[in-house]
């Protein structure tokens, strides 16, 4: 038999499987598994040890195995704690799916938004471009598409991600492979996922500092704040924190002991973690935290808060006394006694609590005084008493568990299903009782023998299926009792299955019952256990199908679509055992005896299958693994293959499906409603009046074979795998429309196996098509053997396979991710290749384009499909560029740029020097009489730069003779290097910065908007750059504060927002504006800000986006004018492709490119020039898609969002006079 392909398919009876499996065997994975050694073995290690994610049954962890899209963002949302869930969600994600949470808190959370088509794809592998974006969202990294430049597969980076790869990559999230590509197409790996998340939730790769208080004292400022930027640890007794800011957690350890710890002023932003402490011990005052929770080893930790302190959430886990003192309102939001809390814990609450949850059994919760809003008790909670004193009172008590009320208190109102059934010794003001339910007909109070019959014998078990001591019990078969006379169920009454091994950690669990860790609880009196006189049926598979879950934390364990390939049977049957208790008084008989339930584990014991399906064995023309005949191919005669089967027991119909594993399950034959008594297929079958059931199409398209229902033989371009599988079934007919297409066949043959319906398996697989040949194959070049660094050249490959025909339709393409070829050089260095283009002439050649950057001698094997390519491997002697001038720039500090005395030149080469090279020119310029003023002649190179203090005449030249310049390899230039002065201006008239008003609040902090104008002659100006700096009372330079560049887009005002720029320890800030050329800049027109104008007012923020106030189209049809409702910044992350503009009218509508953009002299308004003109009588609707990147002039900006409808107009006569509809 195979290895079960067919199952990495049926994605929900996997996880079902598996959960089960988890449920009946243990967690065996470990550390040393197939991670030791592995890259990522440290962060792999590391997230397991948390619980943020799991291994596979089977001890693995599979780390360079695929992620889906859903596993992903799983990943995230437990990485980052989201919790928060969208009201909305997508259309391919169903409540059934396990998913389906997980989706809709990423939405919530903003990184997610979706397809066009309102689909979310979640069961796809997520690739590298799509990992990027969405870590670009979650931590709002600004677009850096430069920085995704630097990858040889540059051009394979689509226009959409560009920007965001850049910029992920730029801040260290995510780095490029060891050959110089970013492959932005790549599966991410399960390995690659972690570390990814890693970096991003430890700041970039860094590690969180922690600041650790150890001796006793008072620590922190005695005016304004300090902040920690990492976590803090105290670890002592008698410490007080005071006027803090901490960026991370704060621990107070067990070393403290019994002893104290203040907090005064002090913020934490991540989570408070109480270890330490006595009953007189941790103080809050004028404190905000957002998490607090306590778990103390022995002994009460007391929590006091005072002043203005708040704190959001408090999570006991041990005893506690939680107290508020001295402050109004709420200072604790919420308080979760947690069910970690250990039995018999006490736990006070004094003063003023919006919610209390009790989720611990067996403890004491006292309340001495004070108001409790909200006090929940949840359903698993038991043998709890709550000690309501005279001065305390309870707004809104809700009991899902019956408890004990004592003192003298008041309830305003209790509620919940037990209100009814709990004590109180002072009653609720007012009581909502339970109606539900009605206890099942009150004639059954226990008074069935008053009927006279004298019956007093309760029901016993005649018998049990399976059989006690039973071996590998398929789950989808119903388990049967007998009882020896008719019974009735009882409510509140459960069968629970439990693993023999005692020791096994069960995480499977139902949502439904009161204490189900550890074992699965199934109701008697529900749909899932069927009375029937003296027969009790227990529906196993359907209760599992609709109360077993994933659980959250732990869903890696089952989401695999390779898990099924570990689920063999196990070589321990124990492993596997399981054992069914009753509880007393389940069922009963007419007169009410009770029966008396089976409490042990030997009554009721078998061992379940790891496996549920009957096992099939399958006969056709080829042995498993083996050959496919040509006659049975397409091209071959398309004879339909003969399929004997073994029978299986129960079956009520059977199903043939043969499918292509190398082209993803391309359908070529299925056949459904095969009868029950049938179990074989002649060969040519199909498509006579001999083939029973029915068949339905495949996949072949209609061009092609245009008899689409029915067999499709194999027709491959190479060898390629084909499955042949045979389904039995519980259903005689299988619900499928017999025009049904082959996804929708594979689909509803999923969804049987989810329900049940498949009861029996098999699978044979065989192999059909041409094999390359590596011998026959050849790798040839006509070019030169000696090839120019980083310069394409280009070698054939002709492929053939063992007959000496040629192959074709073979790929190499990053755009689907698809490489039939490789090229080494070593035996892990590859070539770096920029595509393989097939020739439409010769059959099976093709033809190579790459590149190599090292100056080296280089030997190529080629290798097809992993075929090495026997016959004519390459040799190249790849040589370095000889050096060449990038550009010449002139530096002036006058206004106008000439040629004079002071001005220095600057000679930028292609490449550095060799430092004899260097020397030789240094000499060979002063023996000309240039000159070089530098006392130190070196001083004069920086790298590639060559600076000189010109001495020679404007618009003059003087040459370098091509025997001084070469680089370490020896590499010259062919011709004498004429280096040639130019004489240009560049001027700083028309320049003018605007006075800069400082607009934050804070201190210490500037913000604002810097205006200035454009130069007056901006024809040579490429961009200005921006420099802010600290000058001394005199003007002199003492240092830079910070440097920003805009493009020069010949527009009146230009714009450059700051944002909380640190000037603390500035004297005088100078703000400079320097316009720059390809050849020519020239030094800076400026104003300066005083440290007098620090500080703004403290007004309210305008937190309002602009908003498109009007839409109009000109007569031309190419362009179109937005008016917003504020004055704009268009950002330098702003593009074309941001903005979408959809012409319609009635059912015709097509996309109009944008081809440029640009402000207008109305600071509200900007234009859009389109690629080609509306058509009269189209409505235009303007999408915009560009997060970050328009905003208004308010400090910080406020961003337009990305929509799809940015405007929307309609044009009722003609292009020009279009009517606003925003």
């Amino acid at each position: 038999m195979g290895n079960r392909r067919r199952f990495q398919r049926f994605l929900p009876v996997v996880m079902v499987l598996a959960m089960i499996l988890s449920f009946f065997g243990t967690n065996v994975f470990s550390s040393g598994s197939d991670i030791k050694g592995h890259w990522a073995e440290k962060e792999i290690s590391e997230w397991v040890e948390k619980g943020l994610i799991g291994g596979y049954k089977d001890g693995s962890f599979k780390p360079d195995a695929s992620i889906s899209r859903a596993e992903f963002i799983a990943l995230v949302n437990r990485a980052f704690e989201f919790t928060e869930s969208s009201e909305t969600g997508f259309n391919d994600v169903s409540t059934k799916d396990w998913y389906y949470s997980e989706v809709l808190k990423a939405k919530a959370a903003g990184y997610i938004g979706g397809y066009q088509d309102g689909t979310i794809k979640p069961k796809n592998n997520i690739n590298r471009q799509e990992v990027a974006a969405i870590l670009s969202r979650l931590l709002k990294v600004e677009n850096a598409a430069d920085s995704a430049e630097q990858f040889k597969d540059k051009g394979s980076i689509p226009q959409w991600s560009k920007g965001v790869v850049g910029g992920i990559v730029a801040q260290g999230l995510m780095k490029g492979f060891n050959d110089g590509t970013f492959k932005p197409l790549n599966n991410t790996t399960r390995a690659e996922a972690v570390v990814i998340l890693s970096r991003a939730l430890n700041g970039v790769g860094q590690t969180v500092s922690e600041k650790v208080y150890d001796t006793a004292g008072t620590y922190g400022p005695a005016a304004g704040l300090e902040t920690v930027k990492g976590n803090v640890v105290v670890t002592a007794p008698d410490i007080t924190l005071k006027n803090m800011i901490i960026e991370g957690n704060l621990t107070i350890a067990k070393e403290v002991g019994n002893g104290e710890v203040y907090l005064k002023g002090v913020t934490v932003k991540g989570k408070t973690y109480v270890n330490g402490g006595g009953e007189n011990s941790i103080y809050f005052e004028n404190t905000v935290l957002l998490t607090v929770i306590v778990n103390k080893a022995d002994g009460t930790v007391r929590i006091v808060a005072t002043g203005s302190t708040t704190v959001q959430e408090v999570t006991l886990q041990s005893n506690a006394k939680v107290e508020q003192v001295g402050t109004e309102g709420v200072a604790f939001q919420a308080i979760t006694l947690a069910e970690t809390l250990p039995a018999n814990s006490k736990v006070t609450l004094i003063g003023n609590f919006e919610t209390v949850d009790i989720q611990a059994t067996t403890v004491a919760v006292e309340i001495p005084r004070g108001s409790i809003q909200n006090l929940n008790v949840d359903k698993k909670v038991k043998d709890t008493t709550i000690n309501l004193a005279k001065d305390a009172k309870i707004i809104s008590l809700v009991l899902e568990a019956a408890v004990k009320v004592l003192g003298d208190g008041t309830i305003d109102k209790a509620s919940g299903s037990k209100a009814n059934e709990s004590s109180y010794k002072n009653k609720p003001i007012n009581m909502t009782r339970n109606t539900g339910g009605g206890g099942g007909g009150g004639s059954s109070s226990g008074n069935g023998g008053s009927t006279g019959s004298g019956d007093t014998t309760p029901p016993t078990i005649i018998s049990l299926s399976p059989e006690n001591g039973a071996k590998n019990v398929s789950l989808l078969r119903d388990w049967v009792i007998t009882f020896d006379e008719d019974v009735t169920a009882v409510e509140e009454k459960f069968i629970t299955i439990k693993p023999v091994d005692e020791d096994i950690v069960v995480t499977a669990a139902s949502e439904d019952t009161e204490d189900s860790e550890g074992k699965i609880d199934i109701p008697v009196l529900s749909d899932y256990v069927i009375v029937s006189g003296k027969v009790v049926t227990i529906k196993l598979w359907n209760y599992l199908m609709e109360h077993v879950y994933v659980d959250e934390d732990e869903y890696e364990t089952f989401s695999s679509e390779t898990e099924f390939e570990m689920m063999t049977e196990s070589d321990d049957p124990y492993s596997s055992k399981v054992y069914i208790t009753i509880q007393k008084g389940a069922f009963k008989d007419k007169v009410g005896n009770e029966f008396a339930g089976i409490n042990d584990k030997s009554t009721w014991s078998f061992s379940v299958s790891y496996d549920p399906l009957t096992p099939i064995e399958i006969t056709s023309a080829f042995e498993d693994e083996g050959n496919i005949e040509e006659k049975y191919s397409m091209d071959g005669g398309n004879v339909s293959l003969p399929v004997e089967w073994t029978k299986v027991e129960d079956a009520q119909s059977y199903m043939i499906l043969l499918t292509d594993l190398d082209t993803d399950h391309f359908v070529h034959w299925i056949v459904k409603d095969i009868p029950k008594n049938i179990t074989s297929i002649g060969e040519g079958y199909s498509r006579t009046d001999e083939m029973v059931g029915v068949e339905l199409k495949n996949s072949y398209p209609p061009f092609y074979a245009p008899n689409d229902k029915g067999y499709g033989g194999p027709q491959p371009n190479i060898k390629h795998e084909y499955l042949l599988e045979v389904f039995a079934l519980n259903v005689e007919k299988f619900d499928l429309a017999e025009d049904a297409s082959p996804e929708d066949s594979l689909d509803a043959i999923e969804a049987a196996m989810h329900e049940g319906k498949v009861i029996g398996y098999g699978e044979i697989s065989g192999t059909f098509g041409p094999e390359i040949d590596g011998t026959k194959s050849i790798i040839s070049s006509t070019m030169s053997d000696t090839i120019s660094i980083d310069t394409e050249f280009t070698f054939d490959v002709k492929v053939l396979d063992t007959k000496g025909k040629p192959i074709r339709g073979l790929v190499y393409s990053d755009e689907i991710g698809q490489y039939d070829f490789d090229f080494k050089l070593e035996e892990y260095v590859y070539l770096d290749v920029i595509s393989v283009v097939e020739s439409d002439e010769t059959p099976g050649l093709y033809t190579v384009t790459a590149t190599h950057g090292a100056e080296e001698e280089i030997e190529i094997t080629g290798y097809v499909l992993g075929v090495p390519i026997i016959s004519g491997n390459l040799s190249f002697k790849v040589i370095g560029n000889p050096p060449s001038v990038n550009k010449i720039v002139l530096t002036s500090k006058d206004n106008i740029i000439d040629i004079d005395g002071s001005d220095e030149l600057i000679i930028e080469f292609s490449k550095e020097l060799s430092d004899e090279s260097k020397h030789a020119i240094l000499q060979y310029l002063t023996e000309q009489g240039i000159g070089i003023e530098a006392e130190n002649k070196w001083d004069t190179w920086y790298s590639k730069q060559l600076w000189i203090k010109n001495t020679v005449e404007s618009d003059a030249q003087f040459t370098i003779p091509k025997n001084l310049v070469y680089d370490g390899s020896g590499n010259s230039p062919a011709e004498d290097i004429v280096i040639k002065i130019p004489k240009k201006t560049l001027s700083l008239n028309g320049i003018s910065i605007s006075s800069f008003t400082d607009t934050n609040p804070t201190a210490g902090l500037i913000s604002g908007i810097i205006e200035f104008t454009k130069a007056e002659d901006e024809s040579i100006v490429t961009d200005y750059t921006i420099y802010i700096s600290d000058r001394d009372t005199e003007g002199k330079w003492i240092k830079d504060l910070a440097k920003y560049n805009v493009e020069a887009k010949n527009i009146p005002t230009y714009h450059v927002i700051i944002d909380n720029l640190d000037v603390s320890d500035a004297t005088t800030i100078r703000i400079e504006v320097q316009p720059n050329s390809g050849e020519i800049y020239n030094w800076h027109k400026f104003s300066e800000v005083t440290d007098n104008s620090i500080g703004g007012d403290e007004g309210e923020p305008d937190i309002t986006a602009p908003k498109a106030t009007s839409i109009t189209v000109d007569e031309t049809g190419l362009k179109i004018l937005i008016v917003f409702d504020e004055p704009i910044v268009l950002h330098d992350s702003l593009s074309k492709d941001m903005f979408t503009v959809k012409v319609d009218k009635d059912e015709e509508f097509y996309i109009i490119p944008v081809i440029d953009y640009k402000e207008t002299e109305n600071q509200n308004e900007m234009e859009l020039t389109l690629e080609e003109p509306i058509k009269v009588g189209f409505d235009v609707n303007i999408g915009f898609n560009g997060e970050g990147s328009l905003s208004d002039t308010t400090t910080p900006p406020n961003f337009v969002e990305p929509t799809l409808g940015l405007g929307y107009v309609t044009n009722n006569s003609n292009v020009g006079v279009l009517t606003d509809q925003n």
